[in-house]
């Protein structure tokens, strides 16, 4: 199952996918230097196929965030 949390709705960014495994705990995923959102969330569904729940977290170059890698709020994340 797929969640997605908004700016605007929830004050963040982020997509959220169930696992099967330890359902009441998620880790959280953050992509690098030149991570959107489609690159990060890619790259966390071998964690969402080996069962685990992930919170794929935006915090710059997603829909609504910054576009540089500095001065980014960290009361954000």
């Amino acid at each position: 199952m797929k969640k997605e949390y908004t700016l605007k709705q929830d004050g963040f960014r982020a997509v959220r996918f169930e696992g099967t495994v330890n359902r009441d705990k998620a880790i959280i995923y953050m992509g690098g230097a030149g991570c959107g959102e489609e690159v990060t969330v890619e790259m966390s569904q071998y964690l969402v196929k080996a069962g685990y729940s992930v919170l794929c977290l935006g915090f710059y170059l997603w829909k609504g965030l910054p576009n540089k890698m500095y001065d980014i709020p960290v009361e954000y994340v």
